[in-house]
């Protein structure tokens, strides 16, 4: 079965979230199974080291890093990702596939592969990896609305059917769009074999020695509006009234200068707080500051900031799935997140972490209660793990996605 996933940016710009880890792990994974696929992106977020327009071997699967326009930048926060040679590409290539996997909704890439799929009668899926849940559709609803009747309506509509990461995924778009495709609903997964070795603890604090003896509360994302990143800030003075310990570690790349929004909420409840890019405070062990911002980190680092922190904190006020959520329990960390994270429903059935309300006041509460009860802790790290290893594991999910194309195809 030969298969051609088309995504608007693919690994390893990591700059662009979970959606980069998650849909590179499930190609290995469908590599592993014995599909034959091929990637077909942009050279968005990449290094030089990839020749453009030209495939390259990344971890045993063929990538195309094509050019794009940078002129069409204006049209969203990564760009509408227009390149002619991928147009080009999908002219000559598509007919060789048996099935088309297209990633993401607002952007060149989807459009015009879901156009020559329709050609060409190559039937294809499409995974809006969160990008049709409502709160994100209501945003810059301006170009949205009439971006989704001209064009993206019918990308979907004529998709053979749509791949959601998440029962919540699947509950709030394809109801409430009223769609007939079929829907197939699996989530993501990870490697669990990369995180039977982990880290020592100690290397992040070496890295950020001002952390010393501070029990981290960490986010890690991008600090977007829709990941309630206020909400962590301005429940931060509460939890220091009941522990003095507590140091708020934001981990992420910027998106539209976000980060300077969050800086004024943090000056406005006269807390303190450094950019270890920039700070030469940050050197100094015991610097008077309860809040970190580090930038982005790389997988490694970022098993160690796991590794060393006491909390894992994702307080979105959307999410379709929660990649960093999974890669915490992974690491033994103790995950905090809001019920609008789509895997909350079964991080309630197994107990594997603390579903709240969105709100400042629940997050101190259980925060508080939370580094108070470190039985609690420990069953929730085992719990975690037990969950990873009956939902999550990237074989068993890729293996559930291609008998679902091999019946869509039959």
């Amino acid at each position: 079965m030969k298969i051609l996933c088309v995504t608007p940016t693919y690994w390893p710009a990591f700059e662009f979230g979970g959606p980069i880890h998650s849909l590179h792990f499930l190609n290995k994974g469908l590599i592993n199974n014995g599909a034959e696929l091929s990637v077909f992106t942009t050279n968005k977020g990449q290094s030089t080291e990839f020749t453009t327009n030209k495939t390259s071997k990344i971890d045993g699967i063929e990538v195309t890093y094509f050019s794009y326009s940078k002129y069409m930048e204006f049209l969203g926060t990564t760009g509408w990702h227009f390149s002619y040679p991928l147009l080009k590409a999908l002219k000559t290539e598509l007919r060789h596939y048996n099935l088309v996997y297209i990633l993401s909704i607002w952007n060149f890439t989807s459009a015009i592969t879901a156009y020559y799929c329709k050609q060409y009668n190559i039937p294809y899926v499409i995974s809006p990896r969160g990008q049709l849940y409502d709160q994100v559709t209501s945003t810059k609803s301006w170009k949205k609305v009439p971006y989704y009747k001209l064009i993206a309506s019918k990308i979907i509509k004529n998709a053979v059917a749509i791949h959601y990461t998440s029962d919540d995924e699947y509950l709030n778009v394809h109801k409430r769009l009223g769609l007939n495709n079929e829907a197939i609903v699996i989530p993501n997964g990870i490697v669990l074999d990369e995180y039977k070795v982990l880290p020592k603890k100690g290397e992040f604090i070496k890295l950020y020695p001002h952390l010393k003896n501070k029990q981290i509360l960490l986010y890690l994302g991008r600090l977007s509006w829709k990941k309630g990143i206020d909400l962590l800030i301005k429940s931060l003075p509460e939890i220091l009234n009941n522990n003095k310990n507590v140091h708020l570690l934001i981990a992420g790349n910027d998106e539209n200068n976000y980060k300077y929004e969050l800086i004024e909420i943090i000056k406005s409840l006269n807390l303190k707080y450094c950019e270890v890019s920039s700070d030469p405070l940050v050197d100094k062990i015991g610097i008077d500051v309860s809040i970190t911002f580090t930038g982005y980190l790389d997988n490694s680092d970022k098993k160690k900031a796991m590794i060393d922190s006491k909390l894992f904190l994702l307080s979105s006020h959307s999410e379709n799935f929660g990649m960093t959520v999974i890669e915490a329990m992974a690491c033994k960390l103790p995950v905090l997140i809001s019920k609008n994270v789509g895997i909350a429903d079964k991080i309630v059935e197994y107990d594997a972490g603390v579903v709240i309300e969105n709100s400042t006041n629940e997050i101190s509460k259980n925060v508080c209660n939370l580094l108070g009860n470190e039985k609690k802790l420990d069953l929730i790290k085992i719990n975690a793990l037990k969950l990873l290893n009956n939902k999550y594991e990237i074989n068993e999910i890729s293996k559930n996605i291609l008998l679902s194309f091999k019946r869509l195809i039959e």
